[in-house]
Parts: structure tokens; C-alpha cells; sequence
């Protein structure tokens, strides 16, 4: 059995939870460490999946009685980096932790009263180094040229010297190996997806470039729970291949599964999408996505056609880029059908977009599949946690 089989193991026993924060040096080496104990409750970190930008904050509320967690330059001060983990300790004693984050320091606060002195620190994404929150604002305005490879753009945009000698962020980032060679067609010429399209001159900030990289490339950029930048395809995997991280059984209850509450939106729901794409010797690009299959409840057989209000791209020239939009905000659109909120024990493995199931014992044990959306995890060794799902996608058809 693996190590990281025996964690999951382990999670369905009364184990004890291990919380590690790291402050670090601009290079990412640990400055200081500190462990569980010193966190108060109201310490928790939130993921929430975003397309492009900021997916995870947090709240550290620091037991301060030695005044050793005071803001000040040679401890803790604006700009420095704070990874947390999580994770348990195995059967044989030894410690099984999982990255959840790289943050950067924000809003510090000190509390003095008779029985309490403590220091909040908010958490933020590293994203906060693009948008000009903490960083990011850019001098002046960036050209994206035509032919330009958007790996390499991004990629330069994170070596950016902020003035001092130090790139916005040292981590190297994780780029998909999808894009490579992935080709549309314009007019019978193919194009390849990392060659910037059409000249881009923005003002604003760097996070202002990277959205508009990850609109040339029908794909997603943020930030992973190791501190790493990721560019990806939004269609690259069909939900019900994409891993499964855990099952709730009514079984459990009382132990990894609290609740469960399922809220049903008809209102939001599309089953026709249409994607306007740009003119190019008087043709405009186009794509289009529905859902046919009579096994799925949104069907147009089975609730007519519900079209989703136009998505007009004037950038996208190619019909496969379009279609390729309209199939993805077909899925998302599907997905929002049925969310599900799960209260549950505490647990450290859970990443975006993968599948939890809950195994309804009480309907013929059917199995009912959901996509991680998001969750709030506490930092203190008690309490439940919160996941965000919906429904999966239902089957599309061009």
C-alpha cells in the first residue's frame, strides 16, 4: 500500500490533523515555520475554482501572548510568502502532509484585550503579484504581436523584476503539453493555438495580459496548491473520466459525511449555446453546441431549446475555436442544473474540478457524481469542512 493509499485509509479513523505553515524567503526557501498550535479558531482556507485569476484565500488568527507574530520587516512584513500544508500522521507515526496553497500577506490585524491577544492575517493568491493588488500594474502598455508564443509571453511576464532584484514569481510554471502542435484552420491555412492570433496592446495589469492569453488559447490560468502557475485547456478531459477523489456512503454518517444539500436551478439552465466569432474576408466565424442525447434530462427532446444569450468573440476567426468556446460553456451551463453544498470530516487531498460521489443508500444505493467547485477547510484540528459541487455535464453534440 502507498503512502498516499494508507492517508486515505486513514481518513476514515479518528486521526489527528497536522496544519504546517512555512514563511518564506523570495527565493521559497523556509524563512520560519510554525505548527497547529498556534493557530486560533477562524483560521480556515477557501478555494473557489476561477477560469483565470485568484482560487484560494485564507485567514490565519495567530495565538500572539509572546508578541513574536508582530508585523515588522525582519519577521513578518508585506510581500513575503506563506505556504500552508496539510495532512495527518500514518499508522507507523510518520507525517503525511499536502501542499494547500502559496499565499502573499494581506490586512494584518492585532487584537489586545485582557483575554485575548492575537494577530489575523489574511491570505491571498499569488495572483495578487499580477493584478495589481500587491503587484502587477503595468508600465505602460504590453504588446502581445501576431507569431508570438504565448508560453513564452507568460513565462516572461513572471520573470518580471519588480525593482528589486526579484522576479514576480521564481516557481516555474506547469504549461499543458496539449497545446503542443494543436493547430486550427482559417481559409484552409492551419494556425497553431501558441502563436499569438492578432496584436494585443493592453494597459491595466500583467493579470490583464494573462486573461487575455487564456482567451487566445480557449484555456485556464491560475494558480495550483503548490505555488504554480498552470495554463491549461478548458475541454481537455470529459467529467466522468476525471479523477475521483472520494465517495460519501449514508453509511458514513456521523464520520466522514455530516450532510448534504442539493439545490436544484432550472432558471440557469442553457442546453443551446452559440458562439460569434470575428469577421475575416467577410465571414464571420461561428459555433455551436446543444444537447440531443434523450438520456440526458436537459435535452432539447425533453425541455425544448433553452439558448443561451449570444457569446460574441470578435477575436475568435477560426470556426474551431468558436465551437470549441460554445462546447465548453455548454458544458458549464449544464453543470449548473444541480449543486451540491457537503459538510464533511475534514480532509486534504481534494483538488478542483475532480469528481466526489455520494451513494444515496436511501434511493437503491444510486451513486450521484459531482464536481468539485470549491471548499472551506478550517486550519484548527476540530470542525467539519465545506464542499461546493455541481451536478456533472450532461452529453453535448455539435
Amino acid at each position: 500500500m502507498t503512502r498516499h493509499e494508507q492517508y486515505l485509509e486513514t481518513l476514515k479513523t479518528d486521526f489527528t490533523p497536522i496544519t504546517r505553515v512555512d514563511f518564506l524567503y523570495p527565493d521559497g526557501t523556509v524563512a520560519y515555520r510554525i505548527d497547529g498550535d498556534v493557530l486560533q479558531s477562524g483560521s480556515s482556507l477557501n478555494v473557489a475554482q476561477q477560469v483565470v485569476g485568484s482560487r484560494r484565500t485564507g485567514t490565519l488568527v495567530l495565538d500572539n501572548w509572546s508578541n513574536i507574530y508582530n508585523l515588522h520587516p525582519d519577521k513578518i512584513w508585506f510581500g513575503q510568502q506563506i505556504k500552508v500544508s496539510r495532512g495527518l500522521y500514518l499508522p507507523d507515526g510518520s507525517e503525511y502532509l499536502l501542499p494547500q496553497g502559496v499565499f502573499y500577506i494581506s490586512n494584518p490585524q492585532s487584537a489586545f484585550a485582557p483575554s485575548d491577544r492575537t494577530n489575523t492575517i489574511s491570505l491571498i493568491d499569488k495572483w495578487a503579484y499580477l493584478d495589481g493588488t500587491l503587484f502587477g500594474n503595468v508600465p505602460g502598455t504590453y504588446i502581445l504581436s501576431v507569431g508570438d508564443n504565448l508560453f513564452t509571453a507568460a513565462k516572461g511576464i513572471l520573470t518580471t523584476d519588480r525593482g528589486n532584484g526579484t522576479e514576480i514569481d521564481t516557481t516555474p510554471p506547469i504549461f499543458s503539453s496539449e497545446y503542443i502542435g494543436l493547430q486550427y484552420a482559417v481559409d484552409s491555412i492551419n494556425y497553431n493555438y501558441l502563436d499569438c492570433p492578432y496584436t494585443a496592446k493592453k494597459k491595466g495589469s500583467y493579470a490583464d495580459v494573462m486573461s487575455e492569453i487564456a482567451t487566445m488559447l480557449v484555456g485556464s490560468i491560475w494558480y495550483d496548491a503548490s505555488g504554480r502557475l498552470r495554463i491549461t485547456r478548458l475541454n481537455s478531459i470529459e467529467d466522468t473520466l476525471k479523477p475521483l477523489l472520494w465517495n460519501f456512503d449514508a453509511d458514513d454518517f456521523d464520520r466522514e459525511l455530516v450532510r448534504v444539500n442539493i439545490v436544484q436551478h432550472p432558471e440557469k439552465v442553457y442546453n443551446h449555446v452559440v458562439v460569434s466569432g470575428g469577421v475575416l474576408n467577410g465571414r464571420v466565424a461561428k459555433g455551436e453546441a446543444h444537447i440531443e442525447d434523450p438520456r440526458s434530462a436537459l435535452s432539447v427532446s425533453r425541455i425544448g431549446r433553452k439558448t443561451a444569450p449570444l457569446d460574441e468573440q470578435s477575436k475568435y476567426f477560426a470556426d474551431a475555436v468558436c465551437q470549441e468556446r460554445a462546447a465548453y460553456l455548454l458544458q458549464q451551463y449544464s453543470r449548473m442544473a444541480e449543486e451540491a453544498t457537503i459538510e464533511c470530516s475534514q480532509m486534504f487531498h481534494l483538488q478542483e474540478d475532480c469528481l466526489v460521489n455520494v451513494v444515496r443508500k436511501d434511493l437503491d444505493d444510486i451513486r450521484m457524481p459531482y464536481l468539485i467547485n470549491g471548499w472551506s477547510l478550517p486550519l484548527t484540528n476540530t470542525g467539519t469542512m465545506t464542499i461546493n459541487a455541481v451536478k456533472l455535464a450532461a452529453q453535448t453534440t455539435a
